[in-house]
Parts: C-alpha cells; sequence; structure tokens
C-alpha cells in the first residue's frame, strides 16, 4: 500500500470514517483469531480480544504516523496479533514464576517428608511472610497486595496511588517487592 494510499486513509479515520477499520475486521478477523487459538493454545474470547487490541494498534500506529508504508494488510494485523499473543503467554508465565518466587525462597534446601512437618513449616512460611511485609512502608504494602492479590495492572495501581503512570508504579512494585524478599531473607533460619 502506498504512502498516498495510507495518508487517504489516515484523513479518512480523522474525519471519522472507519470504513479500513471495518474492512479489516471483515476481510482479516476470522484468519488471524484463528492463528492465534492454533498458536497460543487459547479461547475464542481471548482471541477476538487480542484482535480487537490489534485493530486498536494498527490504527494508532497510522494515526500516530509510526505506520509510513504497508505491504499486507493481513501480515501486519496478523503480526500483531501473534506477538500480543506471544506476550500474553509470556505475562501468564511470569505472574505463575511471581507465585512461586516467595515459596522457592524457602523450600529450596527442606527436604520434610512428613506432613505435620510440612504444614508447620508452610504455616512458618506465612508468618515471615506477613511479618515481612508488615515491616515495610504503607505505599509497598499497597502496591504489593494491589498486584499479587487483587491482580491490578501497573496502570490501575499508578491511578490508585496517583502515580504519573504505569512505568512508575512498576518502578515502585519492583522495588517493594525487591525489600520484601530481603526482609524475609533475614528471617530465615
Amino acid at each position: 500500500m502506498s504512502e498516498d494510499r495510507l495518508f487517504k486513509i489516515k484523513k479518512q479515520l480523522a474525519s471519522g470514517n472507519n470504513q479500513w477499520l471495518e474492512d479489516l475486521y471483515l476481510n482479516y478477523k476470522s484468519y488471524c483469531t484463528l492463528t492465534v487459538i492454533s498458536k497460543f493454545n487459547i479461547s475464542k474470547d481471548e482471541a477476538n480480544g487480542i484482535f480487537s487490541e490489534a485493530l486498536l494498534i494498527i490504527y494508532k500506529n497510522l494515526m500516530d504516523g509510526k505506520m509510513t508504508s504497508l505491504k499486507s494488510e493481513k501480515t501486519y494485523l496478523t503480526s500483531i496479533c501473534v506477538n500480543l499473543g506471544r506476550n500474553r503467554n509470556y505475562y501468564i508465565a511470569n505472574e505463575q514464576r511471581k507465585e512461586n518466587d516467595i515459596r522457592t525462597l524457602f523450600y529450596r534446601n527442606n527436604d520434610n517428608d512428613d506432613d505435620q512437618e510440612d504444614q508447620d513449616f508452610k504455616d512458618e512460611l506465612w508468618t515471615k511472610c506477613t511479618e515481612a511485609i508488615g515491616e515495610l512502608g504503607e505505599k509497598c504494602q499497597i502496591i504489593l497486595k494491589a498486584f499479587y492479590l487483587d491482580n491490578l495492572t501497573m496502570k490501575e495501581i499508578a491511578d490508585l496511588l496517583d502515580l504519573k503512570n504505569a512505568d512508575v508504579a512498576k518502578t515502585l512494585k519492583r522495588r517493594c517487592y525487591k525489600r520484601l524478599l530481603e526482609r524475609i531473607e533475614r528471617k530465615k533460619p
């Protein structure tokens, strides 16, 4: 697609004419959603969400001037969907890893075979974690609770705490998490 054609599409979109996006939706939704379903083993609803997000990205890229040429609408849209699917899988794997970080810290050298001993160890771990969290400042407690327990996004946390943006929330969460792990490590026998 030529630069002139993209300029015309951008002009149409700016005037409220969304025909190009509607055409993308009708022509490529089925292909893109089936691609991410088969590639990442996700539900149809998740695939539809990814496709919708991809349309928003292509719209934003065009309107922001990031897209100056386009050889194939189908390829571009599919690659955005695949990247979003990959990011989704990475995010889920990362979340699962985070959930296991604290437990791993304590279970590393623990070979408890007895159920009661194992339960006692878990109880001790819980006590140490809650004590360590209690030693953190109020802002860190709020951030960690919001992220790990309430499953809020960084944007939502930034809004909750009136932070500048999600990147600031992410940096603070990383620092708070590091402090928490340091405090838990000090409590280890």
